[in-house]
Protein backbone atom coordinates (compact mmCIF):
# COMPACT_ATOMS: atom_id res chain seq x y z
CA UNK A 1 0.00 0.00 0.00
CA UNK A 2 1.65 3.31 -0.97
CA UNK A 3 0.99 5.87 1.97
CA UNK A 4 0.12 9.36 2.12
CA UNK A 5 3.03 11.23 3.91
CA UNK A 6 4.94 14.33 4.55
CA UNK A 7 8.64 15.00 4.90
CA UNK A 8 10.23 17.67 6.55
CA UNK A 9 13.85 18.38 7.07
CA UNK A 10 17.12 16.89 6.02
CA UNK A 11 19.56 14.71 7.57
CA UNK A 12 18.90 11.40 9.82
CA UNK A 13 15.89 9.37 8.47
CA UNK A 14 13.39 9.42 11.34
CA UNK A 15 9.90 8.12 10.51
CA UNK A 16 6.94 9.11 12.74
CA UNK A 17 3.96 6.23 13.16
CA UNK A 18 0.87 7.94 14.38
CA UNK A 19 -2.00 6.56 16.77
CA UNK A 20 -5.27 5.01 16.24
CA UNK A 21 -7.81 7.92 14.70
CA UNK A 22 -4.87 10.30 14.15
CA UNK A 23 -2.83 11.15 11.21
CA UNK A 24 0.50 12.99 10.11
CA UNK A 25 -1.13 16.10 11.01
CA UNK A 26 -1.43 15.70 14.61
CA UNK A 27 2.69 15.13 14.82
CA UNK A 28 3.37 18.55 12.57
CA UNK A 29 4.36 20.44 15.72
CA UNK A 30 6.90 18.00 17.59
CA UNK A 31 7.92 17.53 13.78
CA UNK A 32 9.24 20.98 13.18
CA UNK A 33 10.97 20.60 16.24
CA UNK A 34 13.09 17.64 15.10
CA UNK A 35 13.58 18.79 11.74
CA UNK A 36 16.60 20.64 13.16
CA UNK A 37 18.40 17.28 13.97
CA UNK A 38 17.05 15.10 10.76
CA UNK A 39 14.49 14.42 8.18
CA UNK A 40 11.62 13.43 9.39
CA UNK A 41 8.94 11.51 7.25
CA UNK A 42 5.31 11.29 8.77
CA UNK A 43 3.10 8.97 7.18
CA UNK A 44 -0.97 8.39 7.64
CA UNK A 45 -1.48 4.80 8.43
CA UNK A 46 -3.89 2.67 6.16
CA UNK A 47 -7.35 3.49 6.52
CA UNK A 48 -6.41 7.06 8.18
CA UNK A 49 -5.50 10.91 6.86
CA UNK A 50 -5.08 10.48 3.24
CA UNK A 51 -3.57 7.10 2.66
CA UNK A 52 -5.67 4.46 0.93
CA UNK A 53 -8.77 2.29 2.72
CA UNK A 54 -8.39 -1.34 3.15
CA UNK A 55 -10.83 -3.74 4.59
CA UNK A 56 -7.41 -5.58 5.66
CA UNK A 57 -6.69 -3.47 9.43
CA UNK A 58 -4.12 -5.62 11.21
CA UNK A 59 0.10 -4.86 12.43
CA UNK A 60 1.19 -7.58 9.91
CA UNK A 61 -0.23 -5.79 7.21
CA UNK A 62 0.50 -1.92 8.48
CA UNK A 63 4.24 -3.44 9.61
CA UNK A 64 4.67 -4.24 5.73
CA UNK A 65 3.47 -1.25 4.98
CA UNK A 66 5.82 0.49 6.46
CA UNK A 67 8.76 -1.87 5.08
CA UNK A 68 7.09 -0.80 1.05
CA UNK A 69 7.45 2.90 2.18
CA UNK A 70 10.94 2.58 3.02
CA UNK A 71 11.34 1.04 0.19
CA UNK A 72 10.04 3.24 -1.82
CA UNK A 73 11.86 6.24 -0.52
CA UNK A 74 15.13 4.40 -0.47
CA UNK A 75 15.81 4.77 3.22
CA UNK A 76 17.67 1.85 4.48
CA UNK A 77 18.05 2.36 8.19
CA UNK A 78 15.68 4.95 10.05
CA UNK A 79 14.90 5.44 14.05
CA UNK A 80 11.02 5.28 14.23
CA UNK A 81 8.68 7.28 16.47
CA UNK A 82 5.46 5.11 17.26
CA UNK A 83 2.60 6.20 19.29
CA UNK A 84 -0.17 3.60 20.30
CA UNK A 85 -0.83 1.90 17.34
CA UNK A 86 1.75 3.06 15.70
CA UNK A 87 4.06 2.40 18.71
CA UNK A 88 2.90 -1.42 18.26
CA UNK A 89 3.94 -1.37 14.30
CA UNK A 90 7.09 0.07 15.32
CA UNK A 91 7.60 -2.59 17.47
CA UNK A 92 6.36 -5.35 15.42
CA UNK A 93 8.57 -4.23 12.26
CA UNK A 94 11.85 -3.52 14.11
CA UNK A 95 11.79 -6.88 15.71
CA UNK A 96 11.29 -8.52 11.98
CA UNK A 97 13.57 -5.88 10.53
CA UNK A 98 16.16 -4.71 12.88
CA UNK A 99 18.69 -4.17 10.55
CA UNK A 100 16.28 -1.22 9.51
CA UNK A 101 16.39 0.05 12.48
CA UNK A 102 18.79 2.61 14.29
CA UNK A 103 16.31 3.70 17.32
CA UNK A 104 12.94 3.26 18.28
CA UNK A 105 10.95 5.23 20.33
CA UNK A 106 7.47 3.73 21.46
CA UNK A 107 5.04 6.25 23.33
CA UNK A 108 2.75 4.56 25.89
CA UNK A 109 1.95 1.30 24.62
CA UNK A 110 3.57 -1.96 25.81
CA UNK A 111 4.52 -5.39 24.09
CA UNK A 112 1.16 -7.11 24.96
CA UNK A 113 -2.51 -7.86 23.57
CA UNK A 114 -4.89 -5.34 25.27
CA UNK A 115 -8.82 -5.79 25.85
CA UNK A 116 -10.85 -4.08 23.65
CA UNK A 117 -10.87 0.31 24.29
CA UNK A 118 -12.11 2.99 22.52
CA UNK A 119 -15.10 1.70 22.04
CA UNK A 120 -16.70 4.56 22.82
CA UNK A 121 -15.03 6.91 20.52
CA UNK A 122 -16.18 4.70 17.58
CA UNK A 123 -19.45 5.01 18.69
CA UNK A 124 -19.15 8.73 19.24
CA UNK A 125 -17.91 9.15 15.68
CA UNK A 126 -20.56 6.80 14.15
CA UNK A 127 -23.41 8.87 16.05
CA UNK A 128 -22.40 12.07 14.23
CA UNK A 129 -24.77 12.71 11.47
CA UNK A 130 -21.91 13.45 8.69
CA UNK A 131 -24.67 13.56 6.16
CA UNK A 132 -27.20 16.19 7.72
CA UNK A 133 -24.27 18.69 9.34
CA UNK A 134 -23.75 21.98 8.58
CA UNK A 135 -20.69 23.00 10.71
CA UNK A 136 -18.17 21.52 12.85
CA UNK A 137 -19.97 22.56 15.85
CA UNK A 138 -22.88 20.68 15.13
CA UNK A 139 -20.63 17.71 14.53
CA UNK A 140 -18.31 18.57 17.89
CA UNK A 141 -21.95 18.87 19.58
CA UNK A 142 -23.01 15.46 18.27
CA UNK A 143 -19.97 13.74 19.37
CA UNK A 144 -20.14 15.49 23.07
CA UNK A 145 -23.01 12.79 23.83
CA UNK A 146 -20.08 10.32 23.52
CA UNK A 147 -16.75 11.38 24.39
CA UNK A 148 -17.23 14.74 27.35
CA UNK A 149 -13.37 15.92 26.99
CA UNK A 150 -13.18 18.86 24.63
CA UNK A 151 -9.59 18.30 23.84
CA UNK A 152 -9.96 14.41 23.29
CA UNK A 153 -13.04 15.76 20.87
CA UNK A 154 -10.77 18.48 19.09
CA UNK A 155 -8.21 15.79 18.51
CA UNK A 156 -10.99 13.55 16.57
CA UNK A 157 -12.65 16.18 14.73
CA UNK A 158 -9.29 17.15 12.92
CA UNK A 159 -10.29 14.12 11.03
CA UNK A 160 -13.24 15.82 9.40
CA UNK A 161 -12.67 17.68 6.46
CA UNK A 162 -15.28 19.19 4.07
CA UNK A 163 -15.28 18.30 0.01
CA UNK A 164 -15.93 21.40 -2.72
CA UNK A 165 -19.69 20.40 -2.86
CA UNK A 166 -19.27 21.66 1.11
CA UNK A 167 -20.46 18.25 2.49
CA UNK A 168 -18.41 16.91 5.43
CA UNK A 169 -16.79 13.22 5.28
CA UNK A 170 -14.87 11.62 7.94
CA UNK A 171 -10.80 10.51 6.43
CA UNK A 172 -11.30 7.67 8.23
CA UNK A 173 -12.58 4.03 7.48
CA UNK A 174 -14.69 4.42 10.50
CA UNK A 175 -16.42 0.93 9.67
CA UNK A 176 -13.26 -0.90 9.40
CA UNK A 177 -11.63 0.48 12.26
CA UNK A 178 -14.79 -0.23 14.23
CA UNK A 179 -14.88 -4.33 12.70
CA UNK A 180 -11.36 -4.35 14.21
CA UNK A 181 -10.54 -2.98 17.08
CA UNK A 182 -9.98 -6.39 18.65
CA UNK A 183 -6.98 -6.30 16.19
CA UNK A 184 -5.47 -2.99 17.59
CA UNK A 185 -5.15 -4.23 20.66
CA UNK A 186 -3.64 -7.73 19.35
CA UNK A 187 0.01 -6.93 20.31
CA UNK A 188 3.36 -8.49 18.75
CA UNK A 189 2.28 -10.78 15.43
CA UNK A 190 3.62 -14.62 15.73
CA UNK A 191 6.19 -12.89 13.45
CA UNK A 192 7.95 -10.64 15.42
CA UNK A 193 7.55 -12.77 18.29
CA UNK A 194 9.69 -15.13 17.05
CA UNK A 195 12.70 -13.00 16.42
CA UNK A 196 15.47 -12.49 19.04
CA UNK A 197 15.62 -9.48 21.04
CA UNK A 198 16.41 -6.04 19.69
CA UNK A 199 19.54 -4.71 21.30
CA UNK A 200 19.80 -1.33 19.94
CA UNK A 201 18.75 1.84 21.76
CA UNK A 202 14.99 1.81 22.62
CA UNK A 203 13.62 4.32 24.62
CA UNK A 204 9.56 4.06 25.81
CA UNK A 205 8.10 7.14 26.92
CA UNK A 206 4.89 6.80 29.12
CA UNK A 207 2.04 8.98 30.41
CA UNK A 208 2.01 9.43 34.38
CA UNK A 209 -2.31 9.28 34.14
CA UNK A 210 -2.04 6.74 31.97
CA UNK A 211 -2.08 3.22 32.27
CA UNK A 212 -0.95 1.51 29.06
CA UNK A 213 2.56 0.21 30.43
CA UNK A 214 2.29 -1.05 33.71
CA UNK A 215 4.96 -1.94 36.36
CA UNK A 216 4.34 -5.87 35.22
CA UNK A 217 5.12 -4.91 31.22
CA UNK A 218 8.48 -3.51 32.33
CA UNK A 219 9.68 -6.78 32.42
CA UNK A 220 8.38 -7.25 28.90
CA UNK A 221 9.69 -4.47 27.67
CA UNK A 222 12.89 -5.62 28.87
CA UNK A 223 12.94 -9.09 27.37
CA UNK A 224 11.91 -8.24 23.86
CA UNK A 225 14.03 -4.71 23.92
CA UNK A 226 16.91 -5.52 26.74
CA UNK A 227 18.65 -1.97 26.51
CA UNK A 228 15.27 -0.42 26.69
CA UNK A 229 14.99 3.25 28.66
CA UNK A 230 11.59 4.19 30.42
CA UNK A 231 10.42 7.52 31.12
CA UNK A 232 7.30 9.06 32.48
CA UNK A 233 5.81 12.61 31.63
CA UNK A 234 3.81 13.30 34.90
CA UNK A 235 0.65 14.88 34.29
CA UNK A 236 -0.01 13.61 30.94
CA UNK A 237 -3.04 10.58 29.65
CA UNK A 238 -2.37 8.50 26.88
CA UNK A 239 -2.58 11.47 24.62
CA UNK A 240 0.57 12.89 26.28
CA UNK A 241 2.02 13.64 22.80
CA UNK A 242 -0.70 16.09 22.35
CA UNK A 243 -1.19 16.71 26.17
CA UNK A 244 2.86 17.97 26.83
CA UNK A 245 4.46 18.22 23.15
CA UNK A 246 7.05 20.13 24.54
CA UNK A 247 8.43 17.68 27.03
CA UNK A 248 8.03 14.60 24.60
CA UNK A 249 10.21 16.78 22.24
CA UNK A 250 12.58 17.56 24.55
CA UNK A 251 13.08 14.03 25.42
CA UNK A 252 12.92 12.55 21.99
CA UNK A 253 15.54 15.14 20.75
CA UNK A 254 18.56 13.78 23.74
CA UNK A 255 17.14 10.41 23.12
CA UNK A 256 18.04 10.72 19.11
CA UNK A 257 20.55 13.20 19.33
CA UNK A 258 22.63 11.41 22.18
CA UNK A 259 21.13 8.39 23.79
CA UNK A 260 22.67 8.83 27.00
CA UNK A 261 20.46 8.04 29.67
CA UNK A 262 17.61 10.14 30.46
CA UNK A 263 16.80 9.09 34.30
Amino acid sequence: MKLFYRQIGSGEPILVLHGLFGSSDNWMTIANGLKEIGQISLVDMRNHGRSPHSTVLDYTAMTEDIYEFLADLSLRQVSIIGHSMGGLTAMNFTLIYPHRVKKLVVIDIAPRIYPIHHQNIVDGLLAVNIAKIKTRQQADEQLAGHIEQASTRQFLLKNLYRSTDGKYSWRLNLPVIAQNLVNMGAGLTTAALEQPPFQEPCLFIRGALSDYIQEEDKLHIKKLFPVAEIITVENTTHWLPAEDPETVLSILKTFINQNKSLH
